[in-house]
């Protein structure tokens, strides 16, 4: 459950890098004009300019809104989808734990690849650069998570498979021990 809810971690990350790039980006004030260059006669011209400015840069924010609404949707549906899978898989019992491990490690691989398509899917805006980085940090780490926990899913299953040889071991010992222990009688 840990991986999982450091997956979580990642994805509210990531979901928050977003939202705060649109209200960061939302929240400039648009560039004042120099001291000195308007004139008096220009007035008019110069607010309807800057009138067109402000609705073009409005149709921009909205339209970099509703992308960022989209991935932010796209997001969501992937946690929801990972969270039902845990609910779906419940607590493990011995057997099946390794099942779970692989689950676990393919998710991660999914998200990382997700990830990835979604940082190939991202524009180029110059807020779009700390989006693209925090996906790529994201998928990495995802990636690192993955391969330490595909490791620790092989030295568990092979610890468990020298557990189970010593058992049986034990268990032929045992036996041989009650055998001799009866073969006076």
């Amino acid at each position: 459950h840990a991986t999982e809810s450091a997956v979580f971690g990642c994805l509210r990350k990531v979901a928050k890098r977003a939202e705060r790039a649109c209200v960061m980006r939302v929240l400039q004030p648009p560039p004042a004009p120099a001291e000195g260059e308007d004139h008096p006669s220009q007035e008019d011209a110069a607010a309807a300019e800057e009138d067109a400015a402000l609705r073009a840069r409005l149709a921009r924010l909205e339209a970099e809104t509703a992308a960022e609404d989209a991935r932010l949707t796209a997001l969501r549906a992937l946690a929801d989808g990972l969270e039902e899978r845990r609910r779906r898989q419940g607590p493990s019992a011995g057997g099946a734990a390794g099942a779970v491990a692989a689950d676990a490690c393919r998710d991660l691989s999914e998200l990382a690849a997700r990830l990835g398509e979604e940082v190939g899917r991202g524009g180029g805006g110059s807020g779009d650069v700390a989006r693209v980085q925090g996906a790529l940090q994201a998928a990495g780490e995802l990636e690192m998570c993955s391969n330490r926990l595909a490791l620790m899913d092989m030295y568990l299953h092979r610890t468990l498979s020298k557990l189970d040889d010593t058992r049986q071991d034990l268990d032929h010992r045992e036996r041989a021990a009650a055998a001799q222990g009866f073969a006076h009688l």
